[in-house]
Parts: C-alpha cells; sequence; structure tokens
C-alpha cells in the first residue's frame, strides 16, 4: 500500500541547540536572513519554516541573534565576508535541494586576521574567533573573484582558537589566481589553536567536500586543536607543477582522528616534493581509520620533525599513529615527472599499521622510515606493529631502511605483485619498475602548510 500525504506547512520555533538563551539576552532567539518561501516548494510534501526575526544579511542577522541562538539562512547568494564572535547556530536552508551560497563580495575578498602560527595575514570567508562555539551547516563556500593580488591566505572556514562543528557545506575554489599559485595558501577548512593565543579548539567536520583549493583541504594545526574529521571529501586538482597539495593536515602538535573519508586526486610534479592525502606532521597519538585515498602521490605520511617543536610536544614527535582500515589505491600511471612514492610512509616510531588495503604504489607499500629525527633521541622507523595489511603491485611490500632497525613486528601481511616481501635497502630489482630507488623524504620537502 502506498501512503500519500497532503502538503502541509509547519512553522516551528528557534532550536537553541547550546542551552537556554538568557532572559535577558540582548537579541531574539532566531533570526532569518533572505527571503524563504512562503510556502513548501514544488514538490515537496512536509516543509519546516521556522519563525524569527528578519534580516537581510548574514552579518547583520548575526549582530542581532541572542548569544546561543540561531541564525537561519534562505537560499540565496551571500556576497560577504562572516566574522562570528559568539556561540551560535548557523543554518542553511534548502528550497529544490539548493541551499545558500556565501561568495566574495563585490570588491573582492580582504585579509580580515592573522595566523597563530607567524601572524601573516589570513583572508576567511568564514571566521569563526575569540573562543566561540559555532555550529555550521548546509552552506556552499565559494572563494573565487577573491581579487587577492598576493600571498594571503585564503581560507574557506577558519576556526581561529574557537570550536564548533561544520557539516553538510560544500567549500570550492578556495584558490589564487594562476599567477599566485605556487603561494604556499588556500585552504578549504582550517582549525588552529594554541600558539600565540590561549585558546583550545574541539571541531568537528562532518559531511563538508572541499574541491579546487590550492593547498591544503581541512587542516588542523597547533597543540590546542582537537579535531573529529569523518566522512569528508577532498579532491585535489590532479597532476600539477604549482604546489604540492595534501588533503588532510594534522600537525604541530594538534590531536584528533581521521576518518571515512574520501581523498582524491593530488600528484606535484616538481622535483621530490611530494603531495599527500593525509599528512600528520609533529603531532602524536592521531588516528587514521577507514579512509579511502585514490590517486593521490603519497596517500599517508606521518612525519617527526625536531625542529617544529610545541608546548605539548617538545621533541616534534609524529608517534603513535594508528592506520587501520584504510583503502589505498596510488599512481601506478602517473606524470613523467611525478616524484613516485610509498603508499605509507611512517617517519615517525610506535605507529601501529593494520588491516590496509594497499594497491598500485610503485615504490613501497609501506616504508618504515629512518629519514625523520636524525640527530635526535626520538630516531624515526622502529618499534612499529605492521599486521594484516594486504599489497599488491608495488616495489617492496615493506621497506625496513636497515637491518639495525629496532623491534618492529611484521606479521600476517599478505603481498602479490611485489618484486620484493619485506626490503631492508632503496633498491628494487627489475627493469619494469620507473622509479627503483626508494624516496627519502626529508620533512623540509613535504608540502607543510607554516
Amino acid at each position: 500500500m502506498i501512503l500519500t500525504f497532503k502538503l502541509a506547512v509547519v512553522t516551528i520555533a528557534s532550536a537553541v541547540l547550546f542551552g537556554v538563551t538568557s532572559a535577558f539576552a540582548s537579541g531574539p532567539p532566531a533570526v532569518i536572513v533572505g527571503s524563504c518561501p512562503a510556502s513548501a516548494p514544488s514538490g515537496v510534501s512536509f516543509f519546516i519554516m521556522p519563525s524569527g526575526s528578519t534580516a537581510s544579511s548574514i552579518t547583520t542577522g548575526l549582530a542581532m541573534v541572542s548569544p546561543g541562538g540561531t541564525v537561519y539562512v534562505c537560499p540565496g547568494t551571500y556576497k560577504e565576508q562572516v566574522s562570528i564572535s559568539s556561540n551560535v547556530n548557523l543554518i542553511g536552508l534548502y528550497k529544490s535541494g539548493v541551499g545558500p551560497a556565501i561568495v566574495a563580495p563585490a570588491s573582492g575578498i580582504v585579509a580580515n586576521t592573522t595566523d597563530l602560527y607567524d601572524g601573516s595575514p589570513v583572508a576567511a570567508q568564514v571566521l569563526i574567533k575569540g573562543g566561540s562555539i559555532a555550529s555550521i551547516s548546509g552552506f556552499t563556500v565559494d572563494g573565487s573573484n577573491s581579487n587577492l593580488n598576493s600571498c594571503v591566505d585564503l581560507v574557506g572556514v577558519y576556526y581561529r582558537n574557537s570550536s564548533g562543528t561544520l557539516s553538510n557545506v560544500s567549500i570550492k575554489n578556495e584558490a589564487l589566481s594562476p599567477s599566485l599559485a605556487s603561494c604556499p595558501a588556500g585552504l578549504g577548512v582550517y582549525i588552529e589553536s594554541g600558539f600565540t593565543v590561549a585558546g583550545t579548539s574541539v571541531v568537528k567536520v562532518q559531511g563538508v567536500s572541499v574541491s579546487n583549493f590550492q593547498e591544503n583541504g581541512i587542516t588542523a594545526k597547533g597543540p590546542g586543536a582537537n579535531v573529529v574529521l569523518n566522512n569528508n571529501t577532498v579532491t585535489g586538482v590532479g597532476p600539477t607543477a604549482a604546489i604540492a597539495q595534501n588533503g588532510i593536515q594534522v600537525s604541530d602538535g594538534a590531536i584528533g582522528s581521521v576518518s571515512n573519508n574520501r581523498i582524491l586526486n593530488m600528484d606535484y610534479t616538481v622535483g621530490e616534493v611530494q603531495a599527500t592525502g593525509i599528512l600528520v606532521y609533529a603531532s602524536k597519538g592521531v588516528s587514521i581509520l577507514g579512509n579511502t585515498i585514490a590517486g593521490v602521490q603519497t596517500p599517508i605520511v606521518t612525519l617527526t620533525d625536531p625542529t617544529d617543536p610545541t608546548s605539548t610536544n617538545p621533541t616534534g614527535t609524529a608517534d603513535g599513529a594508528i592506520i587501520l582500515g584504510n583503502t589505498i589505491t596510488g599512481l601506478l600511471t602517473t606524470s613523467p615527472k611525478s616524484f613516485l612514492a610509498d603508499g605509507i610512509d611512517v617517519c615517525s616510531s610506535f605507529n601501529t599499521i593494520s588491516l590496509n588495503t594497499i594497491t598500485n604504489t610503485v615504490v613501497d607499500g609501506v616504508d618504515l622510515d629512518r629519514t625523520c629525527g636524525v640527530g635526535s633521541s626520538d630516531q624515526s622507523g622502529n618499534y612499529n606493529i605492521v599486521t594484516l595489511n594486504n599489497i599488491q603491485n608495488s616495489c617492496s611490500a615493506i621497506l625496513l631502511h636497515s637491518i639495525t632497525a629496532l623491534q618492529n613486528l611484521i606479521l600476517l601481511n599478505t603481498a602479490s605483485g611485489v618484486k620484493e616481501s619485506i626490503a631492508t635497502n632503496g633498491t628494487c630489482p627489475g627493469a619494469s619498475i620507473s622509479n627503483p630507488l626508494q624516496v627519502r623524504v626529508a620533512p623540509s620537502l613535504m608540502g607543510h602548510h607554516l
């Protein structure tokens, strides 16, 4: 039996996600921005319309709403840079599958804050600052037509010493003009905390897509950043000589988990610098679980860098990563200029690498890399657990840089289409291998966002 429902329009009061609003709050608990349909869109049988005060722009709505309240944004194009400095829910409403878009103002996007790490200018389309908690969902953020004429860091959504949840958001075109394409700038999502300003950023990013960015898709940086990055899609620009892209970066003491994401299409074609799918740089204890990475030059990398210490990680270690259940398809066929690399390169120690499927990495499936932490007490490539991985079509399934590497447990892995199962040097026999020398990457050669 097929049930049908008559058209109904229901009006509801705002939901306050951050607790009960004070009776003495200066503004309304809910604000509606733009022009929403008075009735259900065509073909929709049940439509919920919030109630509240009205505003013509997102900026005005945020200024009106009481702390902890909700700003609903009707479908449409909003040419503004959005700044959030109080606890708020910012929710995009949809009509016929199309939600609101935040785009560059007519005069372009301008620098509106600075990076906590080095004080460089940042031009954020959506800026959450001052310890605020912001839940944001239902938007497109488009960095086209920024009109930036210098290496200012263009960012889609920037949580700066702040917290919250970012979900169901599409972020695209966070890139400078072609003449500035090699600038270390252009981030989809930037979560940063704990360098020069005290603060803790606890941020969940879920169901977000990032495409056509310049440097990094999603970045979590600084010892105050604690992130859950789950079920997102990050798509690079493919082979490029402009910049080494990183899909997801967790760095400089940040902690958290990177799980169930799709990371695609990143390949840097100049020299020995490499694009990465997931880069853990001088951050320890990061979980990398169940991700799908395809067509990326170096799918997963952990890098210890003693020259990049933080208050919570004084040796700059990238130790203790849990790399579990990821599906990796590498670059078997690439541009002739690509510097081919490994499926999983752990340039750190005390990592667990298990139940991963690694295919077409050409060089090595798993590299227990001893080139990081040289001269420090935290030498890389030691005390790793490598079990139950399935490695296909690589040079060496697993590479130990030296037979003196300490106490790595390598057990119950399977391999097919490889020249060597476990290698202890950087060469691989067989003329069919286009780049037989093991790629050894110093930290300075990675696409690290400084």
